[in-house]
């Protein structure tokens, strides 16, 4: 059978990783600067890039909602 009849595939390990890490990052930098602070920087101090912060957290909102 192909993926397609395999059903859902669970996420990778290094995704949900980096989803994590993102949290963590994101909930002290909000913290620390508040809410209005820029998410590529977080992404920096994440050590992802900005593309990998939107993947997961397409909009300010959704960062601050997970």
């Amino acid at each position: 059978m192909g993926a397609a009849g395999a059903g859902a595939r669970r996420p990778r390990t290094d995704k949900q990783r980096n989803r994590a890490h993102i949290l963590e990052v994101a909930e002290q930098f909000f913290s620390e600067r508040g809410i209005t602070g820029s998410l590529d920087a977080i992404a920096k101090q994440a050590g992802v890039g900005p593309g990998t912060l939107y993947r997961h957290f397409p909009n300010r909102e959704a960062l601050l909602v997970s």
